[in-house]
């Protein structure tokens, strides 16, 4: 049945490229139609062209090309688009067929006819045929608000035109404008229904005429944006389904990011019809960011992965996949995702970091220089008093301060008051028990395996307190149990390593991470990680569209992670 699927899939969409290539096509040779008219026309002095003709094919051949894209994506609006200006035009064909023959040759009649009339008929029976496989959804209410806009634009063009033809003098277009004269050159601005062209002759009456061409070519541009633009994802209440993914997740086989799907709140869910397996979700910039892989039952997530990614083609969406692991690389490859290592994920095995890496001379001494200086580590369990959560928004704004520190979101957490009161938290206080640096711990769904969020210190701190903080981590972590501490993810570390993948994308993050500790210290984060010598997972992205698709999902994660998102979240009160 899924092959037969798949079969009736490469075909349907066969067919909308052979249909969007042909409306590229036509419209392209009617431009060159057109400038072949028009060279006909200087060489032979007798031809009369029709200036509305001319016009409209022009302003049709441009709609065709700019459409030909948006048929590709299989989009609804453009469909109903494209079959109007098909019957314009055929309409304004058919009735201005017969003048042509004065003037053109019988060569060029036969190849007019069959790109004026035969091949945009044979287009619009594919359309009609094919109807059923435009259905790419377009952000319609965000249309509405456009519109609005647009109209708003066209007004202020309105009178802007109106009164500048009214101020200007005699010497600037050789003529005076009354009122009527004037609004009608402001929307005829093509001279489609005036028999005199206006010539500028000062230089004042050309700038007047290029910024009332430009405003008014931006009001339509921004229109025509808009009408096709992907469908806005409007976030809803999600409690209920963020409770179905919990239970969920708990289910499952459990990964150190799995807490990242339930936090933030900026997240939605996609759930299988059983309500078995799911995925959490953000839309930015037109592209799905799922969150890690999908959780829940693994045999359902092959039929979700495809329910999700005809979800997002309807809504006009990318999909991709961030920080995936290598375990389901094959899941994506099926279902033709292009995988891209972006780096990899440290995980601290507790008996061997006991046994051997806390006893080196580096760890011995850290612990020697806190504890001779009367530093001590606790355990703070929720409920926290209304003090502690002071002391540690006072040493959190005091390590945002520091260079190159801000808070983030989507796949890492950010503090706020609700969060950090459901966390137990390890704190560091100096000789005075004043809290100078503390570790909050996340809710972990690999049951063996402890995890941690913010590490954040205060300016006047002892050095290494991050390194004696996290010794003092996985302590606590053993003692309740634990095996394993995820140091979390690390960014383009180990991309040397792949060889089955070296294409542009990858040189260019080696590039980064070589080069990039200007903007992020990529080498300093691994070398803080690698000295606990964990165990290093590999991390992936999965996505479509080649180059064009992975710029795309980097720049919707950089806009989805961005700072300015999360000071305004109502968690920060």
């Amino acid at each position: 049945m899924q092959s037969e699927h798949r079969k009736n899939t490469f075909v349907e969409e066969l067919f909308v490229k052979i249909v969007a290539i042909a409306v590229l096509t036509n419209g392209i040779f009617i431009i060159l139609a057109v400038l072949i008219q028009l060279v006909v026309s200087h060489v032979m002095h007798t031809v009369r062209l029709d200036r509305f003709v001319v016009d409209s094919q022009i302003i049709i051949g441009i709609t065709l090309i700019y459409f030909s894209n948006l048929l590709k994506r299989q989009k609804q609006t453009a469909w109903i688009v494209v079959l109007l200006v098909y019957a314009v035009y055929l309409g304004i064909n058919f009735t201005k067929l017969d003048t042509r023959t004065d003037y053109i040759t019988h060569h060029f009649i036969s190849i007019r006819v069959l790109n004026d009339l035969i091949l945009p008929i044979i287009i619009l029976i594919g359309l009609i045929i094919a109807r059923s496989a435009y259905t790419v959804k377009s952000d319609i209410r965000s249309f509405g608000s456009s519109i609005r806009i647009g109209v708003i634009i066209f007004l202020v063009t309105f009178f802007y035109g109106v009164i500048g033809f009214r101020l200007m003098d005699e010497s600037s277009f050789h003529q005076d404008f009354s009122v009527a004269n004037a609004a009608h050159r402001t929307i005829d601005q093509l001279n489609l229904t005036t028999p005199n062209k206006l010539v500028p002759h000062t230089r004042r009456a050309r700038l007047f005429e290029d910024s009332l061409s430009i405003i008014s070519i931006a009001g339509i541009t921004y229109i025509l944006i808009s009408l096709f633009q992907p469908l806005k994802a409007r976030y809803e209440d999600q409690t209920a389904n963020r409770q179905l993914a919990i239970k969920l997740l708990e289910s499952g086989i459990g990964d150190s990011e799995d807490f990242f799907k339930i936090w933030p709140h900026d997240k939605t869910y996609f759930f299988n019809e059983s309500k078995t397996a799911g995925l959490a979700y953000r839309v930015q910039r037109g592209v799905a960011l799922v969150a890690g892989d999908p959780f829940g039952a693994v045999a359902d997530f092959k039929n979700l992965v495809i329910d999700f990614s005809e979800f997002c083609r309807l809504n006009d969406w990318q999909t991709s996949f961030i920080h995936t692991m290598a375990h389901f690389n094959p899941l994506y490859r099926n279902e033709d995702y292009t995988l891209q290592k972006v780096g990899e994920e440290a995980v601290i095995n507790v008996d061997h970091f006991e046994k051997a890496v806390v006893r080196n001379k580096y760890f011995r001494n850290v612990a020697n220089k806190f504890e001779k200086n009367g530093y001590t580590t606790e355990v703070l369990k929720p409920p926290h008093s209304k003090e502690t959560l002071k002391d540690l928004k006072r040493v959190s704004d005091e390590w945002l301060k520091l260079p190159g520190r801000s808070e983030r979101g989507f796949m890492i957490g950010y503090f706020s008051y609700s969060y950090i009161s459901t966390c137990n938290i390890v704190v560091l206080r100096d000789e005075n028990g004043v809290i100078q640096a503390f570790i909050n711990q996340i809710r972990s769904f690999a049951h063996e395996e402890a995890n941690y969020d913010m590490i954040r210190h205060t300016k006047s701190t002892l050095g290494n307190s991050s390194d004696y903080l996290l010794i003092n981590f996985i302590k606590f972590a053993k003692k309740d149990g634990y095996n394993k501490v995820s140091l979390g993810f690390c960014p383009l570390v180990g991309l040397s390593k792949v060889n089955d993948n070296k294409n542009i994308i990858d040189g260019t993050l080696r590039f980064l991470y070589s080069n990039g500790d200007r903007l992020y210290s990529f080498s300093g984060l691994y070398r803080f990680k690698q000295k606990y010598e964990p165990e290093w997972s590999d991390r992936y992205i999965a996505y479509k569209g080649g180059i064009s698709g992975f710029t795309r999902t980097a720049n919707a994660v950089n806009k989805a992670m961005r700072p300015h998102r999360i000071h305004g979240h109502k968690d920060n009160d």
